[in-house]
């Protein structure tokens, strides 16, 4: 089921679960015999139980996109400094050269690339909502930990200009220092320009 087909499924199940339970009740001698009885299990269990999955899976997929990050006022300045002219910034640098897919930039580059990492980022975005609706986004917003390297290595790692990059190879440690995370790529002097929504007297 593409993302595009999706909310018309939903609204066909719906209606073909009200039709089936409208004849249903219209012919309730059918509830003594075989067929209605599994008419009955249909309309009642499983229909449901479709739509209802395929609502959450349209809205998991929904909740990858851009848009829905930015849906939240609090995220706008994140999202225009990806459209912003600065050559600094890691994460418009990766947008500006489709490094990234631009309708799933936020997804892409922060979710951790684990075995349960989307399930993860889709609590968090739960947690992200909650704050939203219910507490009120603090002034600064930060991330809940410190950024991975691994979520960067998974694509920069074995790529040519980030195997070649002097900086790189100065050190044959360091390596191993950023695949432990004992070094991060966005030490002061190496990636640290990230989205700088915030002025320096924030």
């Amino acid at each position: 089921m593409t993302f595009a087909a999706g909310p018309y499924v939903i609204v066909g199940l719906m209606a073909l679960n009200i039709v089936l339970l409208a004849v249903l009740l219209a012919q309730r001698e059918w509830f003594m015999q075989r067929l209605g009885k599994v008419l009955l299990l249909l309309g009642a269990l499983a229909l449901p139980a479709l739509v209802l999955s395929a609502a959450v899976h349209i809205n998991m997929e929904n909740s990858k996109e851009v848009s829905f990050c930015l849906s939240c006022h609090e995220m706008e300045a994140y999202g225009e400094s990806l459209e912003e002219d600065d050559d600094e910034r890691i994460p418009t640098i990766h947008y500006q050269n489709n490094w990234v897919h631009k309708e799933k930039a936020c997804y892409e580059c922060h979710t951790d690339y684990t075995l349960y990492g989307p399930i993860k980022a889709k609590i968090q975005g739960l947690l992200h909502m909650n704050v939203h609706y219910f507490k009120g986004a603090p002034k600064k917003i930060e991330i809940y930990q410190p950024y991975n390297n691994r979520e960067c290595l998974r694509c920069h790692e074995g790529a040519k200009k980030f195997e070649e990059t002097e900086y790189h190879q100065q050190d044959p440690k360091m390596r191993v220092r950023l695949k432990t995370n004992k070094q991060s790529c966005m030490d002061k002097g190496c990636h640290d320009v990230i989205h700088e929504v915030y002025s320096d007297d924030e």
